[in-house]
C-alpha cells in the first residue's frame, strides 16, 4: 500500500479547518483533481460514512471514493483500489 503524508500548519482552531476540508468540492486544488461529489453520507454528516466523491486526475479515468470512517474533527477515512486515503486533523497546542 502506498502512503501520502500533508502536513501543513492552519492559523485557526481545527473545527474550522476539519469544515473547510471535509467538503468534497473543496477538495480540487488540494488534489489537482476534479472531484464531484456522488452521494451524501448515511449516518447523518453529509461528509461522513457512505459519502461518495469521484475524483479526475489529469488524463487518467476517474474513480470513486467512499467514506468509510468519519469522526467530526479529527478524522475522514475513504479507502480505494490499492490506496488508503485517511486524513486525521490533531490539535496541537
Amino acid at each position: 500500500m502506498q502512503r501520502l503524508i500533508f502536513d501543513h500548519d492552519y492559523a485557526m482552531p481545527p473545527e474550522r479547518v476539519f469544515a473547510y476540508l471535509s467538503e468534497h468540492e473543496n477538495l480540487d486544488d488540494i488534489f489537482g483533481a476534479r472531484i464531484t461529489r456522488l452521494r451524501d453520507g448515511t449516518d447523518g454528516h453529509r461528509n461522513g460514512v457512505g459519502s461518495v466523491r469521484e475524483l479526475k486526475v489529469g488524463p487518467t479515468p476517474p474513480f470513486e471514493e467512499t467514506v468509510t470512517e468519519f469522526v467530526p474533527n479529527e478524522l475522514i477515512g475513504a479507502p480505494f483500489r490499492a490506496l488508503s486515503a485517511t486524513r486525521r486533523y490533531p490539535v496541537v497546542t
